[in-house]
């Protein structure tokens, strides 16, 4: 198919289509998975658990994998929940955090299933927050390979401590190796740091003054003849 040469309507029509198809096939994979794990198929290919089946030998990262594992989960044990996301109201996202929650929300299960259509992850998050009475867990961010390698060769070269504040030198000390965190830190501070200053600076020479340069003030004297320029209501 030719996608640059559709027009704006087409354009609308396939990609909705391909919305539905990809959602469909989505919840094709779930009921894969549904019948791969009550045959423990996954053991004939060496693995002991699903996880490491859907890691291995579908390309999933884990994460990936335990959103899938868990959604599959969902939709088996709830026909209700099955036929939300099967209608596209519930997302995959959506279907494996209320599993992973479905013992403390037990009671108010078809409550909160009705609640979670349609909402973002966060959202979601939130109205679980709130009826079960979690604090506000950290945020997990993946970093790909590349990102962890160049820190670690950053880490390295903070090991002098370089650029840093003494305060990040006393703190960064306590250990024998900087973390992840007391790096991502440093140097979050070191860049508001500079951003700072240089907003200041900015600031410093937009600002309004009277001063006039000496030569700026040569040059109107000579224009002006030496004589004042400010002319008499009466001329």
């Amino acid at each position: 198919m030719n996608i640059a040469g559709l027009t704006d309507t087409e354009l609308h029509i396939e990609t909705v289509f391909a919305s539905k198809a990809e959602k469909q096939a989505t919840l094709l994979l779930l009921d894969h998975l549904m019948e791969i794990n009550r045959r423990k198929l996954f053991v004939e290919f060496g693995y002991s658990t699903l996880h490491k089946y859907v890691c291995k030998e579908l390309g999933y990262s884990p994460a990936e994998a335990w959103t899938r594992i868990s959604a599959m989960k969902l939709v088996r044990d709830s026909a209700p929940a099955k036929k939300s996301f099967a209608e596209g109201k519930l997302s995959l996202s959506n279907a494996s955090l209320l599993q992973e929650n479905k013992k403390e929300i037990q009671g108010d299960f078809g409550q909160m299933l009705a609640a979670s259509e349609n909402k973002s992850y966060r959202e979601l998050e939130e109205m679980l927050r709130s009826k079960i009475g979690r604090p506000e867990k950290p945020i997990k961010i993946e970093l790909p390979q590349r990102i962890l390698d160049k820190m670690k060769r950053l880490k390295k070269i903070y090991g002098d401590v370089h650029g840093c504040t003494s305060a990040d030198m006393s703190r960064m000390r306590l250990s024998a190796e900087i973390s992840e965190i007391e790096l991502i830190e440093a140097l979050l501070d070191k860049e508001l740091k500079t951003i700072k200053i240089k907003n200041k600076t900015v600031t410093d020479e937009t600002k309004p003054t009277r001063y006039i340069s000496k030569s700026v003030r040569a040059t109107v004297l000579k224009q002006a003849n030496f004589q004042c320029q400010a002319l008499h209501p009466d001329g």
